[in-house]
């Protein structure tokens, strides 16, 4: 995390040297309540996150998959370190795809417009997600599972499963990446492969995170929509 919040600071050094040139817009009010709900959610997230109490063994043994719907109910059986790693790679790939957009020339000639934006992206998806981590409180599906470790069960961290940050933030940097790059580069022949790239990207992240028994396959839908809508939106709200 700290590598990426370094990275994000380089951005912003960027747009103190560049000038925007490019299909996208920074407008005050707009950006300010962008910013302003993002840290704002951004903060509460963290707050409820914090207030959640780790279960605790006897709950632990009082799990009973048969109160899991049956949709979800499968992903008690799973757990992978392997996939767990792997998921890791994915959205770390994700992240690191919108500093691809330096390569565009025309995306890279609105620099600073793309690094308030890509800033307001992360804000908005992690306080969304946090935020409904921490009221939710959803048992992992490793919580069930009597082949994952105890000390990892019992820790807080056992009650985020809903809904998949790792999907919603892979969805959110893939579709924001696609979405800046496709409006730069309007009839590209290239959109369509930069566009299936994002879609498949976050779906990958997902299958792992549940693979894992990281989340339930209702976790990282939800995760999926709610971030792609947000990398999509952002974007469109500055478009010129």
């Amino acid at each position: 995390m700290k590598k990426h919040l370094f990275l994000l600071v380089l951005v912003f050094i960027f747009q103190n040297i560049l000038t925007a040139q490019g299909s996208h817009e920074l407008d005050g009010k707009l950006d300010g309540s962008l910013l302003g709900s993002g840290g704002v959610s951004f903060g509460l997230g963290f707050y409820f996150m914090g207030k959640v109490e780790p279960l605790t063994e006897e709950q632990i043994r009082k799990l009973d998959p048969l109160n899991v719907n049956s949709i979800d109910r499968p992903t008690t059986r799973k757990w992978s370190t392997k996939a767990h790693h792997f998921s890791d790679i994915a959205l770390h790939t994700s992240f690191y795809s919108q500093f691809a957009l330096l390569l565009d020339n025309n995306s890279r000639d609105e620099i600073g417009t793309v690094g308030t934006m890509m800033a307001e992206v992360i804000m908005i998806n992690n306080g969304i997600t946090n935020i409904l981590k921490g009221t939710a409180k959803r048992k992992r599906p490793f919580t069930y599972n009597p082949n994952a470790p105890l000390d990892l069960k019992l820790h807080k961290n056992g009650r985020f499963s809903f809904f998949s940050g790792h999907a919603s933030n892979s969805a959110a940097f893939s579709f924001f990446t696609a979405k800046v790059y496709s409006d730069n580069n309007p009839g590209s022949k290239w959109n369509p492969y930069v566009w299936s790239a994002a879609a498949t990207l976050p779906a990958l992240t997902s299958l792992l995170r549940v693979k894992a028994g990281k989340h339930f396959p209702t976790d990282v839908i939800v995760g999926y929509a709610v971030g792609a809508a947000v990398g999509f939106l952002v974007p469109e709200l500055h478009k010129l």
